[in-house]
């Protein structure tokens, strides 16, 4: 394997780890403040639990999708940073497919983040 090219998918991940943890920061203040954006709005207990343990749900869930994610990637870097050998033929498309896995789940994170916060900004702007 080229090393410019395990250099860029170490930076790569580096990247993904950063996006991880600030989307983690993001959903740790959503989660905490979830109760308080709720008890402003007019409705009813029952109404405002169900509303806000499905979201809370849905945060753990994505929550858990991340920390699979950062395995994988931890993963992946140590794959990287191994002592390549001559039997290792197939390192080069190992990695390759691997790092092709890697970007499909973080796309797949990055979908769920966005969606699950637009969801609940569009809910807390519709609810009076």
């Amino acid at each position: 394997m080229d090393l410019v090219d395990r250099d860029a998918y170490l930076k790569e991940n580096e990247a993904w780890e950063d996006l991880i943890r600030r989307q983690r920061a993001d959903l740790n203040v959503l989660f905490t403040s979830m109760g308080q954006f709720v008890q402003n709005r007019r409705l009813s207990d029952e109404e405002r639990e169900c509303r806000v343990e499905c979201f809370r749900s849905a945060l753990r869930e994505l929550e858990e999708k991340m920390s699979r994610v950062e395995r994988a990637i931890t993963l992946q870097v140590s794959y990287l940073s191994e002592k390549l050998n001559d039997r290792q033929q197939d390192f080069p498309h190992r990695s390759l497919r691997r790092q092709e896995r890697l970007r499909d789940r973080i796309r797949c994170v990055e979908r769920k983040f966005f969606l699950l916060k637009s969801e609940w900004m569009t809910w807390l702007w519709s609810t009076p």
